[in-house]
């Protein structure tokens, strides 16, 4: 989630590795943990975290799974324990250390009109990518691509009149953002870093 001042967000490490499938309002996934492996020999799973929505885990009761194949299967959740950094999820039918193997790697997707509200100011990545970026005097300069998450701030890589940079998600730039119509109006400073062209999508 981002706030105009100083920006959270509930995706994140890599926005790049993070599934979003938009495939009408009914369906629309968002990631919220990957399978990092198996834990013990009761089939339970330990969890990286891809959200940082306190208790984001323990608050549901059923989540899909989209497998390294593409395949998505519901489960129904058993039990979570949460901390930090990573989750144990235990699933009903994930009986053992085996059927927890098979689940390393797969995304663990809610539908976005399942997850919580935020507060006002607020916003979530996969609502801001892909948004059209205006500048003070209403004129379309970019969109942006995807968000970035660092110590300090997030930041909002914008493709921006041929160029890909790298604008802080912070309040004295980002002026005003509407979800609904998907644009977002900016300052832009000069000197903005660019985007490096070895990860350049």
């Amino acid at each position: 989630m981002h706030r105009k001042s100083h920006s959270k967000a509930e995706s994140v490490s890599d926005d790049t590795a993070v599934p979003y499938h938009n495939t009408g309002a009914e369906s629309e996934l968002i990631a919220i943990g990957r399978v990092n492996r198996a834990q013990g020999l009761r089939g339970e799973l330990r969890v990286i975290k891809l959200s940082n929505v306190a208790d984001r885990f323990s608050s549901l009761n059923t989540v899909i799974l989209e497998l390294k194949n593409g395949t998505r299967i519901n489960y129904t959740i058993e039990y979570v324990t949460e901390s930090d950094n990573h989750v144990l999820i235990k699933l009903y039918g994930v009986h053992d250390r085996n059927d927890a193997e098979a689940l390393k790697g797969a995304y663990i997707m809610v539908k976005t009109n399942d997850i919580p509200p935020l507060d006002n100011d607020y916003y979530y990545s996969f609502d801001l990518v892909g948004m059209d970026v205006y500048d003070t005097g209403d004129e379309k300069i970019g969109t942006i691509k995807k968000i970035e998450h660092y110590p300090a701030q997030d930041v909002l890589v914008i493709e921006l009149k041929g160029k890909t940079v790298m604008l802080p998600a912070v309040k004295e730039y980002i002026l005003e953002i509407d979800v609904k119509t998907k644009t977002m109006r900016v300052d832009i400073p000069e000197g903005l870093p660019v985007y490096p062209d070895r990860v350049r999508m």
